[in-house]
């Protein structure tokens, strides 16, 4: 397994310079976009997608959860089909009614639901979980008030698989609930960041995804009795293909600005 953690580089310290008044609060000469949880959420895999997915090589799967678990888009190798479920996606969520949140219930079923996956990944195929909310659980059923007992039973069943999977666990909004994330995270051995970091994450992939090494070879010419030493440029190119699937949150408190 590639060590990803030693090029990806946490970005959660961010600057605060940019468009603040001397008291750091913004001025209202430099007013902030107000961008709704789903929005930034999507937003940030719409990047991922963008940043990683090279068609025909890598696939991808969107998930979410609500009052329970769905599949929104299927697993697919066409990075034009995820864009256009992540859109259509956020549509829905933006315009639909109000559901609550099962977080703890979804990210079990998750772990649950990636057989197709699993059947399909052949041997140096890197699988991926990445889950966007805003932790607040107000109904799952399952695990409920249970982020550490839910965590465990995540780590047991992605651990019955014969590949390992890596999972990062990004917060969104002002209003993460930290506490119950890091709980969860902990108990499932998930990476826990905010949603600003999956870009640089995906900077990573995309580095490591596609490595290409130059340089010279010497190769050695002998005939009727004679030999000479000829040095030629050589370059060689090493593709580690994705598995990846995002679990989105659809609950209600995502419309909320973030």
């Amino acid at each position: 397994m590639l060590n990803l953690w030693k090029l990806f580089k946490s970005s959660s310290a961010k600057s605060s310079a940019g468009g603040l008044g001397a008291n750091g609060a913004h001025s209202a000469a430099n007013p902030v976009p107000t961008f709704s949880k789903i929005a930034l959420g999507c937003g940030a895999c719409h990047q991922f997608v963008r940043s990683v997915h090279r068609d025909g090589i890598d696939r991808g799967a969107i998930t979410s959860f609500g009052n329970n678990f769905a599949v929104e888009t299927g697993v697919t190798p066409s990075a034009y089909e995820l864009s256009s479920g992540l859109t259509a996606f956020e549509r829905k969520v933006s315009s639909g009614r109000k559901e609550g949140t099962a977080l703890y219930d979804g990210v079990v079923r998750l772990a649950e639901s990636v057989s197709d996956f699993e059947l399909a990944r052949e041997h140096g195929r890197i699988g991926l979980m990445l889950i966007v909310t805003d932790g607040v659980d107000m109904h799952s059923q399952r695990f409920a008030e249970a982020p550490e007992r839910a965590g465990r039973a995540f780590r047991n069943r992605l651990s019955s698989y014969s590949k390992p999977w890596i999972v990062l666990l990004f917060g969104v909004g002002r209003d993460v609930d930290r506490h119950s994330l890091g709980l969860l995270a902990q108990a499932g051995e998930m990476r826990l960041h905010m949603v600003d970091d999956m870009a640089t994450f995906g900077a990573a992939l995309n580095q490591l995804g596609t490595q290409i090494r130059v340089g010279m070879r010497t190769d050695c010419l002998a005939q009727d009795g004679w030999a000479v030493a000829v040095q030629r440029p050589f370059a060689t190119m090493s593709v580690t293909p994705y598995d990846y699937v995002f679990l989105i949150d659809r609950s209600g408190s995502m419309q909320d600005a973030g």
